[in-house]
């Protein structure tokens, strides 16, 4: 007997190793064995695979060393998802598994005792059937749209929920999650979160008890590990409520996937592979179970929207859950800076409804997408901007600490005394970043309470869940942040918010700038939508802009179809699929060669959709140096024959021996 195993490394498919007669009849599929790998090395696989006639030289397989546990560690439904995985994203099922199986469960196999997981004493109210208590009280506004919901369930196997999915939201997740639960199945509700606030698993449990099940990267090594071996277990009807990394785990009976605030780009794995989308992977992941999926969005993503509008998806609108929708208010600063009347970051707008937020007793937002205290430092006679020693970027200015930060490699300097070019000792900031926006808040309202959010703040996890806090109670007036803040739950207090350079997102090189300009003002502007009401004041240079026409006008359909169209032309998603792909090396002239000919070698095959090489911003970080090009691919193309030619280009690159140190990093539909 011979056994096919997939082990931990980032190596083409499996191995083929023989099994000892003594333990023939305890082989299953899924085990995990301990094998021999290389001179002297030993790793933990998972078996995928049992035949009787190996495809390769029977001299040359090795045999397994042990069997570690009688009963399989992972589902054969699942190894055909992580071979999807590695297929999709150019990546290898060995990385996948890797990246998938907990650290806990590949050092040792749990013992039969298991600890309760969640909290059963949180005053659950499921009833003896594993109903909710209560759900006749269904709000009749939300029971249409899950009544629609269930209708689009009926022809389509993903559903796309196009509306607010704050309150309202979680009251329809929770009666179609009771649905699954009644009828035995299994529930994955993944969150854009790293880990979901604490009033979403307060609200679920209060109705799911000891059916709840939290999973994320902040818990535990041996809690992921027990939560595994539950589901593994067993079929019980059970929610999950995860992020990402959720959808790994081994349903044994998955009925219904919910993505909530499906367009955002947390959900894309970004630092290492396999760099998969976990909204697209949670819907084929969903077709594996013969399971449902709901993908839930104020904003969607363009992606889905027109897969819904196509007819691929179902299709669901709903009005705001919420109450009274936020005006958005547009300030020209062009124009205030050509009449000389904006001389700090705030205009005299923002300003005054600043001062009347505070004296109605309420609290501000604000909200700028740079950190540090300003872009950097200039020298005032030579123009030279200090950079980074290890990367090709300019470095970021932060006055507390009177320190330059790169934020490619993390790598801190001094406060310059003299220019290094022109010997010059006068520096002056350059653009600005959030903690100038804090100072100048500070300096506008003395004695108000001012808060700041972002990376450096939100790293020291009690600092960050203090600010939190404090403004959740109301003790905090005034909330400055970068994208941190959307990670905040909304309190309800918040009577106006500020954005204070949409510019900037505008003007990212990104073909879905746009989109995500408008998904960021809609997103803020939630957290004025009380019943009280407030307004959204967002500062721009280019009011007449048609986007700022549609932000302000809160019309998606207006973005949607001028982006669209505009995608259809440029051959951007949804009208293709992207493949970004990076070459590093420690040497400049290598990579740009190196990508020379590799564009050359996929240019045979795709023409004029391989778009580049060239030189990104950051192209040197760390001492290495990048080149990026994008192929666009038809969405008709099979994958398997595009994997084929792209790995084959790839191969035949690092063949040559002058690309020695070369590394290629792929990644399928990229989010920037």
């Amino acid at each position: 007997m011979f056994v096919e195993v997939i082990l931990p490394v980032p190596l083409p498919d499996s191995y083929t190793y023989s099994v000892p007669s003594d333990v023939e009849g305890k082989i299953k599929v899924g085990q995990l064995v301990c094998v021999p790998f290389g001179k002297g090395r030993q790793h933990i696989g998972i078996i995928s695979g049992v035949t009787d006639t190996p495809s390769e030289n029977i001299g040359h397989i090795k045999p397994i060393i042990k069997i570690e546990g009688d009963e399989p560690a992972v589902l054969p439904v699942q190894i055909r998802f992580w071979r999807w995985l590695a297929e999709y994203y150019l990546s290898y099922v060995g990385t996948v598994f890797h990246a998938a199986f907990p650290p806990g469960l590949q050092k040792k196999r749990l013992s039969r005792r298991r600890r309760r997981l969640t909290v059963s004493d949180v005053g659950a109210t499921a009833d003896g059937d594993g109903g909710l208590v209560g759900a006749d009280g269904f709000d009749p506004r939300r029971k249409k749209v899950y009544d629609e919901i269930t209708d689009r369930f009926s022809r389509k196997d993903v559903c796309l929920l196009h509306g607010a999915t704050g309150g309202g939201g979680t009251e329809v997740y929770i009666h179609l999650i009771d649905d699954m639960i009644r009828r035995g199945r299994q529930v994955l509700c993944l969150t854009p979160q790293i880990s979901p606030t604490e009033r979403i698993i307060s609200r679920f449990r209060q109705f799911f008890g000891d059916c709840l099940l939290v999973y994320h990267s902040k818990i535990s090594e041996r809690d992921r590990a027990e939560i595994w071996d539950r589901l593994l277990k067993s079929d019980e009807p059970v929610v999950v409520l995860g992020s990402r990394s959720s959808i790994f785990l081994p349903f044994r009976n998955l009925g219904l996937v919910i993505v909530d605030r499906e367009h955002e780009p947390s959900y894309k794995q970004q630092d290492a592979a396999p760099r998969y989308h976990a909204r697209d992977s949670a819907v084929v992941l969903a077709g594996f179970h013969g399971a449902k999926t709901l993908l839930a969005g104020a904003t969607p993503s363009l992606e889905s929207y027109r897969n819904a509008q196509t007819g691929k998806y179902g299709y669901v609108l709903v009005e705001d859950f919420v109450g009274t929708r936020a005006d958005i208010i547009s300030v020209d600063v062009k124009e205030l800076r050509r009449k000389r009347l904006m001389k700090t970051m705030f205009s005299p707008l923002l300003l005054e409804r600043m001062r009347a937020a505070l004296e109605r007793g309420g609290q501000v937002l604000l909200f700028i997408s740079r950190r540090g205290f300003s872009s950097t430092l200039t020298c005032r006679v030579c123009e030279r901007v200090p950079r980074c020693c290890f990367c090709d970027i300019g470095l970021s200015y932060h006055k507390r600490d009177d320190r330059l930060t790169c934020h490619y490699c993390g790598r801190t300097y001094s406060r310059p005394r003299v220019c290094a070019d022109c010997g010059c000792e006068d520096f002056r900031p350059s653009g600005f970043g959030v903690e100038m926006a804090e100072e100048e808040v500070r300096m506008f309202f003395p004695g108000v309470s001012v808060a700041r959010l972002d990376s450096d703040t939100a790293g020291n996890d009690r600092l960050s869940a203090g600010i939190i806090a404090g403004f959740g109670s109301g003790e905090i007036r005034i909330l400055v942040g970068t994208q941190k803040i959307f990670g905040i739950p909304d309190f309800g207090g918040v009577s106006l918010a500020g954005i204070l350079n949409v510019d900037l997102l505008m003007n990212l090189p990104d073909f879905r700038a746009f989109e995500r300009t408008f998904q960021i003002v809609d997103r803020i502007s939630r957290f004025t939508c009380g019943d009280g009401g407030g307004e959204t004041v967002i500062q721009c240079f280019h009011p007449e802009d048609p986007l700022i026409g549609a932000i302000v006008g809160r019309d998606y359909c207006s973005m949607a179809g001028m982006q669209l169209e505009e995608r259809r032309l440029f051959r951007y998603p949804p009208f293709s699929r992207i493949i970004g792909i990076d070459l590093r090396h420690r040497e400049e002239g290598v990579v740009r060669a190196a990508a020379d000919d590799f564009a050359a070698l996929l240019r045979v095959v795709f023409g004029d959709r391989v778009v580049g090489p060239d030189r990104p911003s950051g192209g040197r970080i760390r001492e290495g140096f990048t080149r990026r090009m994008l192929v666009k691919v038809g969405l008709g193309e099979g994958v398997t024959a595009v994997r084929r030619v792209i790995l084959d280009s790839r191969d035949t690159l690092l063949g040559n021996s002058a690309y020695r140190g070369l590394s290629v990093v792929f990644d399928v539909d990229p989010v920037f």
